[in-house]
């Protein structure tokens, strides 16, 4: 009998060892939905221990990567006000907080520069925030200080800052993360909310003409083909508008930029991911989606999207427009 039982512990292992060597995460993420609104993205996680031993695992999350936009010192355009808040299996949690900043380098790839920041003396706010290069509007004359003026040949000689106007130019996000203990087996619930950015120059707020080419809508603010992303644009586009403006219709639009590819990153494919983007209740109003899937189905309320093994290449775009009479 013990040597039957010794057997099976020994075909179990076998079977465990095997099954992550072929690919398996030990902790995987079975579920996602991600739902979006102008001006709340919703997440919910159920992470899954898939080993059958304990795990202490540091969870993270990381938020859009946005740039610095002169339009942000405006005393009406608030720059970041992401009101992270984060649950785990329903109990409140504090996550640490950290700063990434990148840079992107002319092959068009990028290059993390968050401790080149920090070794010249910026803090992360500084960096998070562009402390040191004050502007009250866009077309007022900077104001540079601290270290950023200190070290401002630096920055312009490797990139960090443009020569004309002294601007910086990295990329910078906020990363939140936390630690969980997975029983062997065990799943676990996270869900985390935020306040998209408003206002930077990814064209997170701003306005300009939309261009009717036959039954097709094309906006100035993004290539709708680019790089293998799919954008659906949703909405009737009112016929005596298209007229009057001569097929140059003008709008406004606020977009939000969900980060869903860094999960990926660290946790591989999805198993069952679900996009859930919320329809906006107006006259004259329109959405365009940009991901690198399909969208399924498109109710009075939301346009959803059912995605099994799930591995993103690009991160999710949802503009929403308004379009002025």
């Amino acid at each position: 009998m013990k040597y039957i039982l010794l057997t099976l512990l020994a075909i179990l292992n076998t079977i465990s060892a095997s099954s992550f060597a072929s690919g398996e995460a030990p902790i995987s993420i079975e579920n996602e939905v991600v739902t979006i609104s102008p001006d709340l993205v919703s997440v919910e996680y159920d992470f899954k221990n898939n080993s059958h031993t304990p795990i202490n695992k540091t969870l993270k999350f990381t938020l859009a990567f946005n740039s610095y936009d002169p339009n942000s010192k405006c005393p009406d355009v608030p720059r970041r006000a992401s009101n992270f808040r984060l649950t785990a299996q329903r109990k409140v949690i504090d996550p640490t907080m950290s700063i990434q900043a990148r840079l992107l380098l002319k092959n068009g790839s990028y290059k993390d520069v968050t401790s080149t920041l920090h070794n010249i003396g910026l803090t992360d706010d500084e960096i998070l925030n562009y402390r040191n290069y004050e502007v009250i509007c866009e077309n007022d004359a900077p104001v540079l200080t601290g270290k950023y003026k200190e070290n401002l040949k630096f920055l312009i000689e490797n990139g960090f800052a443009q020569n004309e106007d002294f601007h910086p130019v990295w990329e910078v996000s906020e990363l939140y993360s936390f630690k969980q203990e997975f029983k062997p087996g065990e799943q676990v619930h996270v869900v985390y909310e935020y306040t998209p950015t408003v206002g930077d120059s990814n064209n997170n707020l701003g306005a300009g003409p939309l261009v009717v080419r036959g039954n097709s809508l094309h906006s100035a603010a993004r290539d709708l083909d680019k790089d293998d992303v799919r954008c659906v644009m949703l909405g009737v586009v009112p016929k005596d508008i298209s007229k009057a403006m001569h097929d140059q219709i003008p709008y406004t639009f606020r977009s939000v930029l969900h980060n869903v590819t860094s999960d990926a990153a660290i946790y591989g494919v999805v198993q069952n991911f679900t996009l859930r983007v919320k329809k906006i209740k107006q006259r004259n109003s329109m959405m365009a989606i940009c991901f690198d899937s399909n969208v399924t189905n498109d109710d009075e309320m939301n346009v959803l999207s059912h995605i099994k093994n799930y591995l993103p290449k690009k991160d999710i775009i949802t503009d929403y427009l308004y379009i002025s009479n």
